[in-house]
């Protein structure tokens, strides 16, 4: 498989070695997440390290605190599923312009799916990574039904039926605090969720210790 750009980056910068990149890898493949984060999570970079380097790539700007009362102010503006996926959130909004924080500026995945959610053209800001996910989580948590905001005149179907935009800008849909949301999950599903972050935790903990094996391999002789 070709390595995309921000792969070659990491390798070229030197901000990781190919044998740090190829755990990355591999655990973002396991947990089925984006390779930054889980460069972060496992350790391999310091997230304060990595938005520096993002934002000089990128000619961004570094978030050192993420203003939480702009996001709860706009989070509606952002799908919760595009938010949780991509672990971005709106921090502002100019005109037709979307101020976002993320990770990976350099995501253009996520910057084209941003442009296509929204109709707002988008401009990233690098963030730290435990602040984006602090937000995510309280802003757009895994059992909420989606808010969403459409560009235009929308129509948004819900449970009560379409509800559709009488005034210019887009229409907001919101059901927090609802009695009909989701019921919460089964105890089986609790502890089965435990015993996945277990393993999780154990397969990272060996990736780091393999490593460290690799390195010192290097390093010292046989």
């Amino acid at each position: 498989m070709t390595p995309s750009k921000f792969e070659q980056l990491l390798v070229q910068t030197q901000l990781v070695s190919p044998a740090l990149l190829a755990i990355a890898q591999r655990d973002a493949k396991m947990r089925g997440t984006r390779l930054g984060p889980a460069l972060i999570d496992l350790g391999l970079v310091d997230e304060a390290r990595f938005a520096e380097w993002v934002a000089a790539l990128t000619g961004t700007s570094v978030l050192q605190t993420v203003p939480e009362a702009d996001v709860q102010r706009l989070h509606q503006r952002m799908p919760r599923s595009i938010a949780r996926e991509f672990e971005v959130v709106p921090v502002s909004i100019e005109g037709d312009v979307l101020s976002v924080a993320m990770l990976n500026p350099l995501d253009s995945a996520c910057l084209d799916v941003l442009r296509t959610a929204t109709g707002l053209k988008i401009r990233p800001l690098a963030a730290l990574h435990s602040e984006l996910m602090q937000l995510v989580t309280a802003y757009y948590p895994e059992d909420a039904v989606d808010p969403t905001i459409l560009p235009g005149n929308a129509t948004i179907s819900t449970a009560e039926g379409d509800i559709g935009d009488d005034s210019p800008g887009s229409q907001t849909i919101s059901h927090a605090g609802r009695k009909d949301a989701p019921a919460p999950a089964s105890q089986l599903d609790r502890v089965q969720e435990q015993l996945g972050g277990l393993v999780r935790a154990l397969d990272i903990l060996q990736q780091r210790v393999d490593a460290m094996e690799r390195a010192l391999e290097r390093v010292l002789p046989r």
